[in-house]
Parts: structure tokens; sequence; C-alpha cells
């Protein structure tokens, strides 16, 4: 099960859309390419808090949408998202992720789901070959990026203990 639905009661993916986007929500309305850096820094900020689902075929305002996509382009979605996820997060953080096509509405939407991360996962960027890393979590419904070291500091004393 995943981790932050200790918070909340166990909701169906409808109810969960309903609620709109929170910490442990969030919404893409396509599996285009200009999506995919964006989740996995969503991803990235749910395993740092307490795990989450992005919901793939929702607009922001939750409505329902649905990927216009064959069964060959779902499985290219979720391979370049778990590439993305080696590439900017680590080999071991896709064991935490896991996807899943549901009908809602008669639409079809894809489910990610993480689990929080038992150490902080930093989002790794690449600027003229030099590799930088981010330190990423959810706050309400955005992701905060933490720059200042002391605060990641605090931040993983609180949460890691």
């Amino acid at each position: 099960m995943i981790s932050y639905f200790y918070q909340e009661e166990l909701l169906s993916s409808q109810e969960m859309i309903r609620k709109g986007e929170s910490e442990s929500r969030e919404f893409k309305t396509s599996i285009n390419r200009e999506v995919r850096t964006p989740i996995v820094r969503t991803l990235c900020g749910f395993m740092n808090l307490h795990g989450g689902t992005v919901f793939v075929g929702v607009t922001d305002g939750g409505q329902v949408a649905g990927v216009d996509a064959t069964t060959k382009d779902l499985d290219k979605f979720e391979r370049d998202i778990r590439s993305l996820i080696r590439l900017r997060l680590g080999t071991f953080f896709n064991n935490l992720v896991h996807f899943e096509l549901e009908g809602i509405y008669g639409k079809t939407i894809v489910r990610i789901d993480c689990d929080a991360a038992r150490s902080p996962v930093f989002f790794r960027t690449y600027n003229q070959q030099e590799e930088q890393e981010e330190f990423i979590v959810r706050t309400g419904n955005a992701n905060t990026h933490i720059k200042k070291g002391s605060e990641i500091i605090k931040y993983y004393q609180r949460r890691y203990k």
C-alpha cells in the first residue's frame, strides 16, 4: 500500500480526482514529451514527502480528458518515465513507482503511484556537462525546490528521523 494513504482513507481514483490537486495528487493532461520531466520532478517531490499519485489524462481543473494513445504509446510513455527516473533520480527509485491504466467515464487515464522514499531523493540536472542536484519537496499542490544546504539539513532531520 502506498504510504501517503495513512493520512486519508483509501479512495478510488474518481474520488481522488474529485478532491483536486494536493500535496499527494498531481494532474497532467497528456503523455506528450513535454510533461515527462515535470512528472519525474513531481514524483521526486512526492518521494521526499509522503508519496503520491500523478493522474495523466486529467486537466488541472479535475476534468477527466483521457489519453488518446495506443497501447504501444502507453508502453513507451512508461519506459520513458522509468528511464528518466534512472537518469534523474537513480535506478533504485523505480521500485517506488507503479503504473496502472484505468477507465473513468469511458476514458483511459494513467495512474502513477509512488511511495515515500526512506532517504532523501535528489533530482539531477545537467548543465554544460556538469551534474547538479536539486532537492524537491511537495508543498500544497506544487513542487518546492529547496536550495539552501541548511534548509535541506533541517528538512532531512525532521522528515527522515
